[in-house]
């Protein structure tokens, strides 16, 4: 049915009855030469449904580049109808409620044609249900370069409804040419559900439309139990379209994506891909798999395209991706991958197998990978989630950074943050960038820079070759704990940079700056080469404690650092700065080499703790093979080294037919552990070779002085005895004085000056005349001619206070002698608690 020229269809007298259309009367032939059925106005020209509320059941509306508007009043109100150059629009006032409109069972608004088509739709609820629809764009065969088609505006006060294969759609069909419109939604909440789907496409020469909503409160897509189509928004060049992708922005309070609905800005023909942008103030959520369809956010540069892949940008409260969910900026054809960037303000958390973000130069594309940046207060990835940026084409793998304000945590297998060249691949991997207050890996849960492997491609009987290219490296900065434990299903925890066999390129290195690590039950940092390159290089700088215990429980490996080759390439060194470094429980530190030669192994620290089987090697030829051992070098100068004897702790730089490396220690004191030449079951410090030259091993430790660590005593009486220690002979007075008793010690006769009021004891005459009684004051007559020389039995305090020896001692003595005699050939020797200080004086 055609209404001639515009049409203008009202019911003003019953709001409540509103406006029903149900027409398919047949209305000639559209644009492009197809049928149109329904209501019909010239091309160009507006329809216009306005009243109370609209309904179209199976009802349809042909406006062929013109403007078709729908809606109502539920109140009291004006609705203003201006009429511009081409067509009339109506004004609806806003502080007057709206009426719902409703499309059902396959009813249609149709204005595509050549260029312009607009359809409008001023709603307090929308409701669109079992394949009904909105079409804008440009039709087949039609348009020019300068052509652009109409948008389809939605304003729904409340909620807007769509389900059942129902959608909205704006695109440049086949062999048209021109620019797709926009698909433009503003309201309180929307559900897109059951197949239904927003979509602006080209199939064509020219851009496709943007999809932009805004939604006070929720937006939410539910794929349930499709038959037809896959729920979601999309905005996709098409195979041998030329032209470049809309973008999907989404503003709301809370987004929800779920069981394999879709948010699609790609490229399968010639022609970038569009961006996908979410700002939720509360929640985003992609969440379930349904029939092999992930739920999630795409932006691919898919097989056979040549373009751009777009970025993904979602700011939001939290982020929540669960149950095999996926966020990816891929690249499968010619052209770079997109960037995937997240902000949240509280918490970003994967879970679930295969959840995450995928960041994949795939094999036989050409270009690099994109980034996956993530900002968040804490960040969670469990059991199966992953983050991973590859190439297994010809490019660059994306960098991985993540910054959390507080927590980065990992737990559970397989999940893993990936960055690498993959089977097949020709490039570099990326980096893995992590800064958070605490970093935590359990159950098996990794972060591995890789070159992987080849491989037998089951899906097409072909052999991938391994890749080729260096891997990226590792940083890590945490201002408290980095913590890496135990294993699941035998798979450790830990940190990895590898080459596997056959890959050809250098292992990346990895860094970590933390306040403390602690590796425990098995828990692993690793650079290792299987293939062609060499291993990286690891570095730990710690504020406070490195502690690495205890094994692997299934399979008994240790924890450790570890730098290892067992292919062509060599070991890379190992370096760790920290107060105090414990390994215990077989914790260990290994630069080993199959056959080439073993990394080395430095060391700064205060105090390097080692217990039960805790093992330092730079050993190579562990495969029986040739390699020189590596050198280690500890710096424990102001600190200390600990072992126990019995335990087996060991530090060695050993070969098998190399030379043996050299192992170099400084440090205040080395307990419980000591060179060796070859590895026994005490604790060994060893730089031997079995077949080959002996290493070296150097131990620097101040020398011991026994006085530094005297201190002077208090001066107090000193109870002395004198006993008889010889018997006089020869010219000379020759005897020894011995001082014994408690109290305060007396002054080294050597090197201490005298103190004036130290009890002085004259030289005298071993023949002085005794009496009994109490010994007399002793008087000394020197003669010319000397006389025999008594040797002294006794002494008396004369009347000065002095201390005189005496020959004969009184009948009773104070003290009885406790020496035997011996004859005495030296000088005057005089010992003073253990210390014995000599005189060589002729008597006077």
């Amino acid at each position: 049915m055609t209404i001639n020229p515009s049409a203008l269809l009202f019911n003003q007298i019953n709001q409540n009855g509103g406006i029903q259309n149900n027409s398919i009367a047949f209305a000639g032939k559209d644009p492009a030469g197809l049928n149109a059925f329904g209501l019909r106005v010239p091309d160009g020209k507006s329809l216009l449904l306005v009243g109370g509320n609209v309904s179209m059941d199976g009802g349809r509306l042909n406006a062929n580049g013109g403007r078709v508007e729908l809606g109502g009043l539920a109140g009291t109100g004006t609705v203003e109808l201006n009429e511009d150059i081409n067509n009339l629009r109506l004004n609806f006032p806003e502080n007057v409620a709206k009426a719902d409109v409703s499309l059902i069972n396959r009813a249609n608004v149709n204005v595509r044609a050549g260029g312009s088509g607009n359809i409008v739709i001023n709603a307090y609820n929308l409701n669109m249900a079992e394949r009904s629809s909105l079409i804008a764009g440009i039709d087949s065969e039609l348009g020019s370069i300068d052509t652009v088609a109409g948008d389809v505006e939605i304003n729904a006060t409340r909620s807007i409804s769509l389900n059942n294969n129902s959608f909205i759609t704006s695109a440049v069909l086949p062999r048209a040419v021109g620019k797709g419109g926009d698909i433009n939604i503003t309201t309180g909440s929307i559900a897109i559900t059951n197949g239904a789907r927003l979509n602006t496409v080209t199939f064509g020469q020219g851009d496709a439309g943007s999809v932009n909503i805004n939604a006070r409160d929720t937006v939410s897509f539910d794929e349930v139990n499709s038959n037809t189509f896959q729920t979601g928004v999309f905005s996709v060049v098409q195979p041998r379209a030329v032209g470049k992708g809309g973008d999907i922005n989404i503003i709301t309070r809370s987004l929800s994506v779920k069981n394999g609905a879709e948010l699609n800005a790609s490229t399968l023909g010639q022609g970038d891909a569009g961006n996908i942008t979410i700002q939720a103030r509360d929640t985003v959520s992609f969440d379930g798999v349904y029939d092999e369809l992930a739920s999630g956010a795409s932006s691919i540069v898919n097989t056979r395209a040549v373009g751009k892949a777009g970025d993904i940008n979602i700011t939001t409260g939290s982020l929540l991706i669960t149950n095999g969910a996926v966020l990816t900026a891929s690249t499968l054809g010619q052209g770079d991958g997109g960037n995937v960037t997240i902000f949240a303000s509280d918490f970003v958390s994967f879970n679930g197998l295969d959840s995450g973000v995928l960041n994949i130069v795939e094999s036989g594309a050409v270009g690099n990978g994109g980034n996956v940046t993530i900002y968040a207060d804490t960040f969670s990835l469990t059991d199966g989630a992953r983050l991973d940026t590859r190439t297994q084409g010809q490019g660059r793998a994306g960098n991985i950074t993540v910054h959390a304000r507080d927590s980065v945590s990992l737990a559970g297998i397989p999940t893993k943050i990936v960055t690498a060249v993959g089977a097949g691949g020709v490039g570099k991997g990326g980096n893995l960038n992590i800064k958070a207050t605490s970093l935590s890996l359990n159950d098996g849960a990794q972060l591995i820079t890789a070159i992987y492997a080849k491989y037998f491609d089951t899906t097409d009987n072909s052999t991938q070759s391994a890749g080729r290219g260096d891997a990226g490296n590792t940083n890590i900065e945490a201002t408290g704990l980095v913590t890496i434990a135990g294993s699941k299903d035998g798979i450790p925890s830990g940190i990895f940079s590898l080459v596997s066999p056959e890959g050809i390129g250098n292992g990346g290195n990895i860094t970590i700056y933390s306040d403390s690590l602690s590796l425990t039950d098995g828990g692993i940092i690793s650079a290792t080469t299987s293939g062609e390159g060499n291993a990286g290089t690891l570095k730990i700088n710690t504020v406070n404690a490195v502690s690495i215990s205890g094994t692997l429980p299934t399979t008994g490996n240790s924890s450790g650092l570890f730098v290892s080759s067992s292919g062509l390439g060599t070991a890379g060194d190992i370096e760790v700065f920290s107060p105090k470094i414990r390994l215990d429980n077989q914790g260990r530190l290994t630069a080993e080499s199959a056959s080439g030669n073993g990394g080395d192994i430095n060391l700064q620290t205060d105090l390097l703790f080692l217990r039960r089987g805790a093992q330092i090697t730079t050993s190579a030829g562990t495969a029986e093979a040739g390699g020189n051992g590596g050198n280690i070098n500890i710096d424990a100068s102001s600190g200390f080294i600990v072992a126990v004897p019995n335990e087996n702790s060991d530090i060695t730089a050993n070969a098998y037919t190399g030379t043996g490396g050299r192992v170099d220690i400084k440090a205040n004191g080395i307990y419980g552990i000591g060179f060796r030449e070859s590895p026994t079951d005490l604790s060994d410090i060893t730089a031997s070779s079995r077949f080959g030259t002996q290493g070296t091993v150097e131990l620097n430790t101040p020398d011991i002085d026994p006085n530094s660590g005297l201190v002077n005593l208090p001066t107090v009486p000193v109870d002395t005895q004198v006993a008889q220690t010889c018997q006089a002979g020869g010219t000379f007075a020759k005897s020894s004085f011995t001082i014994t008793g408690r109290g305060g010690l007396p002054p080294n006769p050597t090197t201490d000056i005298l103190p004036p009021d130290l009890v002085h004891v004259d030289w005298i005459s071993l023949n002085p005349s005794t009496r009994e009684g109490k010994s007399p004051p002793v008087t000394i007559k020197p003669t010319a001619t000397p006389k025999p020389i008594v040797e002294a039995t006794g002494w008396v305090m004369n009347a000065k206070g002095e201390v005189q020896l005496i020959a004969n001692a009184p009948a009773t003595t104070p003290h009885a002698s406790w020496q035997n005699p011996v004859s005495c050939r030296d000088p005057l020797d005089v010992s003073v608690q253990g210390y014995k200080y000599h005189w060589n004086r002729k008597p006077g």
